[in-house]
Formats: structure tokens, sequence, C-alpha cells
């Protein structure tokens, strides 16, 4: 790769000599101001493009070329086997005017788009996302826009999506896409199954060997736990945002179902791919999030120690039961207080420390409720004083219906 803390303009200015002799100048990739250059657009007022000027830059894939350019000289293009599309600000008969010189066919085989000039392209979404303008010769990537659990069929350069979605370097005629959307299916990367912890996504299988993906973003950097269930042998594969495996399973889990635990950063996108053994079928696929505890239930009893179904006027004990699923030293556990209509009442709350992983705590406390304002106690857990999110579950007493 090579590095130049500048722009075109004083790239250009630089001079090159065979490559052979020096090295520094050749690179798969070459970056200007620290940014990848995959589009490269020559200045107005260049009229030459010295010997090796952009040797073996394999990352581009566009150039664009003002209508003044008149010599391309050895090798400047040469290495750069990537190029599809050259936006050329002049016309055909100025374009053959151009001298070339030799070992520059990555540049004179591409796509020559004539009489290139920018324009201002906007962005029907279709959706509650928006995408800004774009003032360029070309879009030259697809837009990202995301849409819930929807799948973005393709960008159309009319509103009532005739024809094939247009391809990317796009510079039709059409000054405004239009995105359309498809439901999930599942069936790839692209196409994956929007997953978020703590549900329950039950997919059916109907052709075998087909593999099910999930995409999923976690909002803690911790270990996540990826598992399936039902009577299905599954294998289960874990991908990082770049596509790549980074864990699988086959039956760590109950029975024959895969589980797979791994260690995410908030914020990162992940994907989930599940197959079955053999065969078609169904089975239930499962994210749980790394709570440090899980809420088992709140008991209430009176002074006398009866076991109440409801909660009493006057002094009761409200136990709450938690078990630790997870290793982290730093967790609250909360018991608020509510009146009937959920009118706060006031909290009581225990920092944990150092419980062994698995045992379960049970929680008692003495609550007075003279007036009778408590109606409804909430047991959950915070990840600490700093982060003020309820995570995982909730227990509620008495239990709603």
């Amino acid at each position: 790769d090579v590095y130049y803390n500048g722009d075109v303009a004083g790239w250009l200015g630089i001079s090159f000599y065979d490559y052979y002799s020096n090295p520094m100048y050749y690179g798969d990739n070459l970056y200007f101001g620290g940014n990848l250059v995959t589009e490269l657009v020559i200045p107005e007022g260049v009229t030459s493009i010295g010997d090796y000027a952009f040797y073996g830059c394999s990352g581009l894939k566009c150039v664009v070329l003002p209508a003044g350019i008149k010599y391309i000289k050895n090798d400047a293009f040469n290495g750069c086997t990537a190029i599809e599309t050259v936006f050329y600000a002049g016309s055909e008969s100025q374009w053959t005017e151009i001298i070339f010189y030799s070992r520059n066919e990555n540049l004179t085989g591409a796509k020559v788009v004539y009489n290139a000039e920018k324009k201002t392209y906007k962005f029907e979404t279709n959706c509650e996302a928006t995408l800004s303008d774009i003032t360029d010769y070309a879009i030259f990537t697809s837009p990202t826009v995301k849409n819930g659990d929807a799948t973005l069929a393709g960008w159309y350069d009319n509103p009532s999506f005739n024809g094939e979605p247009v391809t990317f370097p796009y510079y039709g005629d059409a000054t405004t896409l239009y995105a359309a959307w498809t439901d999930r299916t599942g069936k790839s990367f692209d196409d994956a199954f929007v997953a978020v912890a703590n549900h329950e996504y039950t997919v059916t299988i109907t052709e075998s060997g087909q593999l099910v993906y999930f995409e999923f973003v976690p909002r803690l950097s911790k270990e996540y736990r990826f598992y399936t269930t039902g009577s299905k042998d599954t294998y289960g594969y874990l991908y990082n945002s770049s596509k790549s495996q980074i864990s699988s399973d086959d039956d760590s889990g109950d029975g024959n179902n895969f589980y797979i635990a791994y260690n995410l950063k908030a914020g990162q996108t992940y994907y989930v791919a599940v197959k079955l053994y053999s065969g078609t079928g169904s089975f239930t696929f499962f994210i749980e999030e790394p709570v440090d505890y899980r809420v088992n239930g709140i008991t209430v009893k009176d002074t006398s120690g009866a076991e109440l179904q409801t909660i009493p006027e006057g002094i009761f004990l409200a136990t709450v039961s938690f078990t630790n699923v997870s290793s982290s030293l730093d967790t609250v556990i909360v018991l608020a207080q509510y009146s009937a209509d959920d009118v706060f009442k006031g909290l009581m709350y225990v920092q944990t420390e150092d419980i062994p992983t698995g045992s379960t705590l049970r929680l008692s406390i003495p609550v007075d409720n003279t007036g009778g304002e408590v109606a409804k106690l909430k047991a959950f857990c915070l990840e600490s004083f700093t982060s003020l999110t309820p995570i995982g579950n909730t227990a509620i007493f008495p239990a709603e219906q």
C-alpha cells in the first residue's frame, strides 16, 4: 500500500521513474490523506499524467479525466486491474486524440463515458431513513440504507420499479433513485433475518442443506450465547462484520443443538448461520444477552410467614430470587415499588460481588406498606450504577395476566 498525505494534484507533481529502481511508488492500494482511492479524479488543468503515476494501484475502479488531458505516459495505469469505468469530460473524438503511451491497457480497455459531468443525485428510500444528496460524476457504489427487517431489493430509476434495478457505478439520465424493499428470507448474509437478544425465532427449513442467516448487533461488549432448541440436530456458524467465520459448533447445546458463546464488541455487526444435520424441519434460535443475573421471581409473605398472592397493607417480607449466569462483579439488584396505577413509590437495591457463577441468591427485604400505597413490585438488574438501563428479564408481583 502507498500512503500520500496530500491530494491528486500534489501526487501528480512527483516525478516517477522505473519501478525497479524506485519500488516505493508501487502498491496494491493508494491512499490520499488516509482515504483509500477507488475513484480517482484528475483535476482540471492537468494535461499529462507521468510515467508510473498510478502503477499497481489495483484498488482503482473508476477514473475521471478532464477534457484537456493530452498525454498518459508509460505505465501510468499499469497494474490497475480493477478499473471498470472512465469518466471523460471531452467528446469521443477528443478521446481519440489523447496519446496513450505503453502499458495503459487497463485504462483504455475500460468502459469510457464521454462528455461526463457532475450531477446531483437524490434518493427516495421509501422508509423512515434518509440519505443525503450526492453531487458527482456518478454514484460509484450502491447507497447503504436500513429499513428494519426488510431487505433492499435494489435501486430503480423510476418510482414504479419498472425494469431491472440500476447497477453501480450509476451515471444514467435519471437523477432520483428509488429504493425497493422485500421481506427478508434469511437465505444469505445480505438477506439475513434481523435478530435481537433474548428473543426466540422459530424457522422452518424446507430444503435439505439450507443455511438460515441471522444478523445481530450487540449493545454490550461482553460474551453472548447463540443456540437452538428443538428435536432437530443443528449446526451453528458465527461470522464477524466482514462475513468471515470466527466460531462454529455442532452438539454443545441441549441434545443435538449447537451452542456458541463468544465475546462480542458493542455496535459491531455479526452473523449467525444455522443448518440442519440432515433433512428438513423446524428449530428455534435464541440469542442470550450477557445478563449478570436472571430474576427467577418474587414471593411475598406476611409477618407470620404465610405466603400471599397479593400485597397486604402494613409490614410484609418480599423475597427475590436471582441466579448468577455470568461472572460480572458489578451487578445491581433492584426491587422497585409501585402503586396500582404504576406510580413509583420507592426502591431498595443491593450491589453484588464475588457470587459464584451458577449460584442462586435469595434477597429478603422487609417492606413498610402501612399506608397501603404499594400494590406492585418489580425486580430487575442494572449492569452498574453508571449504566441505569435495566438488563435482562424483569419479575413482577403480583404476576400480570
